[in-house]
């Protein structure tokens, strides 16, 4: 598993649809912790631990 922070993505208006969008801003404002689990048959799964 591997934190997912900001840094790890490219969060320029030039490469807004190579993120898949802003909704991790959100993520990261509602949580308190986050991450990312990369799938090895493919894809991730992308988790949160949510503020009270």
């Amino acid at each position: 598993m591997a934190e997912l922070t900001l840094e790890d993505l490219d969060l320029s208006e030039d490469a807004f649809d190579d993120n898949g969008g802003w909704g991790l801003h959100i993520v990261q404002a509602l949580s308190t912790k986050c991450g990312v689990i990369r799938d090895p048959a493919g894809g991730k799964w992308v988790w949160s631990r949510m503020r009270p």
